[in-house]
């Protein structure tokens, strides 16, 4: 599976709308809902609630309703080796205590009934260097091969307090910029260190407000070569954020033309609508079914219409497909724990590891951790993948009553959010007058819920504008049109 390398931000009124594409094939795809947005990179004052040591962990309140889990594999670091224990195995209650008030910083969002994940490693990025404060000595990035330079980047910011490890993005650079950014770094702790100094536990420390800078704070950080933001003042927020934070080194930021659809442009709008849909359809005429379980997510190949002279040959040519896709599926919708494939059967041991390993292969871009198991004689393959954040399902779908929970439809929530972009996309080419919105009765009354109601919405399109209720309609009808 390809880099990102472009990603497409379409901000809307009660969510954000983000694309990752690699050689313009979407890769991920992500709905930040206002009230759900990503706290991942943040960094806050906590309160140690509960000592917990048959789980090896503490429970810390951070501000954010629910608990953060702090494991004692995270909270280390705390222990002042810059080293974080390495060599020595601590249990919890040796860490930390319950009253204690600990900086630390969210390395996964909430998931469910679960809070975020927490880790005292601290780390703050730049756009050629990582500082971790709690940590020791210089790492170079893989992708930098050259020894000789591995070294040269390492001169060049070894000594002082904490550790670095050094960016992709720096080779080559000049030791001067190296050392600038490295200083900025080492004054930016200890800004947090005297921040944190006059707050009282549970307190934010360091948290990004704006989705879109951190966005493209994070396209910055992985190198990414574009990003195109289809909205002004978003734009101009990412523009004044990117100017002093990487100047030159950063990505490329482009808005839209007035009317552009954004995704649509990219062709990515029919993938999108697929995540609805439990069933896949590969190129070659096969597909794919994807259902989740309570223990497991299950994917069933079918040959479909896929057509040969060779029925061997066939189930290879299709599994070997099947197999990209589902790698790219599960990035898409955010599926995580045990993933079982339920592959065409395959005679010879040479093909079945050539499946295998395309699987792997696949998985390789895959910024969550798997792992594969081995192909058994039933011809089932699985894998596992490690959860970074809320699925798409949980955010954005829900089940579908009519066929009773075999297949997804937006949630109430979505629909309303999916109705207010429709209509400032309207809003911004109809003619003066009234905009008009027509939805079920249920979506109306969502687009009217909390303080991103339809008062603010006119305020941010600058017309009147009128939500009207329907009954006897399904839930994703939706008219909009100015009178």
């Amino acid at each position: 599976m390809s880099k990102i390398d472009e990603i497409l931000i379409e901000p809307g009124f009660r969510e954000t709308r983000v694309a990752r594409l690699g050689q313009g094939r979407l890769l991920d795809f992500r709905v930040e809902l206002d009230q759900s947005r990503s706290v991942v990179g943040n960094i806050y004052l906590g309160r140690v609630l509960r000592v917990v040591p048959h789980l090896r962990a503490a429970f810390v309140d951070i501000g954010l309703g629910k608990d953060g889990f702090l494991a004692a594999e995270s909270a280390r670091h705390l222990d002042g080796d810059p080293r974080g224990g390495e060599g020595e195995r601590k249990e919890i209650n040796q860490l930390v205590h319950e009253g204690q008030a600990i900086l630390v910083q969210v390395n996964a969002d909430a998931v469910g009934d679960k809070g975020v994940r927490l880790e005292a490693d601290l780390t703050l990025t730049g756009s050629l260097v990582v500082y971790g404060p709690r940590r020791g000595g210089v790492s170079v990035s893989r992708q930098i091969t050259d020894d000789e330079e591995r070294t040269r980047l390492i001169e060049a910011i070894k000594g002082g307090e904490g550790g670095y490890v050094v960016r992709t993005a720096a080779k080559g650079c000049d030791a001067e910029a190296l050392q600038a950014e490295a200083s900025d770094l080492r004054q930016q702790w200890l800004d947090i260190q005297e921040n944190a100094k006059g707050l009282e536990a549970p307190a934010a420390v360091v948290a990004e407000d704006d989705a879109i800078v951190q966005i493209v704070k994070e396209a910055a950080q992985s190198g990414v070569r574009r990003v195109a933001i289809a909205d002004n003042a978003a734009l101009a927020r990412a523009r004044d954020y990117a100017r002093s934070a990487f100047a030159e080194n950063g990505p490329r930021l482009d808005g839209v033309n007035l009317g552009e659809d954004l995704f649509a442009n990219a062709g990515i709008e029919d993938d999108i609508d697929a995540l609805l849909s439990s069933r896949i359809y590969l190129p070659g005429g096969a597909h794919i079914t994807i259902e989740a379980t309570e223990a497991l997510v299950a994917v069933d190949v079918d040959s479909g219409e896929h057509r040969g002279p060779d029925k061997m040959a066939n189930a290879v040519a299709i599994n070997l497909e099947a197999v990209s896709e589902i790698a790219r599926q599960v990035r898409l919708r955010g599926i995580a724990g045990l993933i079982v494939i339920d592959l065409l059967k395959m005679r010879e041991d040479e093909d079945r590891q050539k499946v295998v390993k395309a699987l792997g292969q696949a998985l390789a871009s895959d910024p969550s951790t798997t792992r594969i198991g081995t192909l058994d004689d039933f011809g089932l393959l699985a894998f596992t993948r490690r959860r970074q954040g809320k699925a798409l399902a949980d955010s954005w779908m829900s089940g579908c009553t009519v066929c009773e929970g075999s297949g997804h439809v937006l949630t109430t929530q979505a629909l309303a959010a999916d109705a207010y972009r429709m209509a400032e996309a309207e809003a911004r080419i109809a003619e003066p007058g009234t905009l008009v919105v027509r939805a079920e009765a249920a979506v109306a009354t969502e687009m009217n819920r909390g303080e991103a109601n339809v008062a603010a919405f006119a305020n941010r399109v600058g017309r009147r504008v009128q939500v009207e209720s329907l009954r006897e309609v399904s839930a994703d009808y939706l008219e909009v049109f100015v009178e």
